[in-house]
């Protein structure tokens, strides 16, 4: 079966000993993708849990009929540290996107980031009383690839809405959530449509047919990659595939 694209690179031996140094401070945005869930959720637990000082806790505001809201991307209970690697899950204008790395250097509320912002006080500023009235939020520093360039941003609140396809009367459920997660892993299943310049890649326990090109596609380049746990049989095709390249060579 022939292959197009760069897709000849990924499938050399070489690969199994890809790695990458990755400049600071991206080196610390780069979330490695894992298959299974649990995998996933247990390394950002455990990477949250090495940083020092109190969880933020956010819940969200669901309405509607929940059994609608699994497959939106905001989780329902998002918590954060200072200091805590995060993604965006929401589109923020052209620099800010779904997908967006960055790590939380502050928690301040609305009405104090307003304030501060008026009198050009310095960014995040001193961590608020525990007992605000007003939701705490977190203030994120997002890196922009392609020039080491950071943008910061206070993530509020933001609605995810599931449309009933039969009516546009009412909505089937909504969600009111922070746009972030954690982002010392993602999941492979999470990380279709995404592009990052920096990437680790645990093949390890791959289960799924084209699970291994998922993850490996996510990388902008072979340089800003470093792959673990590779070998050819945790690559997996799905016969369906294979038969139908192999048709189109003999035709």
């Amino acid at each position: 079966m022939r292959l197009i694209g760069p897709l000849p690179v990924l499938r050399t031996p070489s690969l199994s000993s890809c790695r990458c140094l990755f400049p600071s401070p991206q080196v610390l945005l780069t979330p490695p993708r894992y298959p299974r869930r649990l995998d996933v959720d247990s390394s950002n637990s455990r990477q949250l849990g090495r940083l020092s000082g109190p969880i933020y806790r956010y819940q969200a505001h669901d309405s509607g009929d929940q059994q609608f809201l699994h497959e939106v991307s905001a989780p329902e209970l998002v918590q954060l540290k200072l200091g805590a690697q995060v993604m965006l899950t929401k589109n923020m204008g052209d620099l800010l996107v779904n997908g967006s790395t960055g790590v939380v250097r502050g928690f301040l509320t609305a009405r104090e980031y307003r304030r501060r912002t008026e009198a050009r006080l310095p960014l995040p500023g001193p961590v608020p009383d525990s007992a605000s009235p007003e939701e705490v939020l977190p203030y994120v520093e997002f890196f922009v690839p392609g020039g080491g360039e950071s943008h910061s941003l206070l993530c509020q609140r933001h609605q995810w809405v599931v449309d009933d396809p039969q009516s546009d009367a009412k909505p089937l459920a909504t969600r009111d959530q922070v746009p972030l997660i954690l982002a010392y892993a993602l999941s492979i299943h999470k990380a279709q449509g995404l592009t990052m310049p920096f990437l680790r890649v645990d093949l390890g326990r791959t289960f799924a047919h084209g699970q291994a090109y998922v993850a490996l596609s996510r990388a902008t380049t072979r340089a800003g990659m470093s792959v673990v746990n590779f070998g050819r049989g945790h690559v997996l095709a799905s016969p369906e595939v294979v038969a139908f390249y192999n048709e189109l060579e003999t035709a």
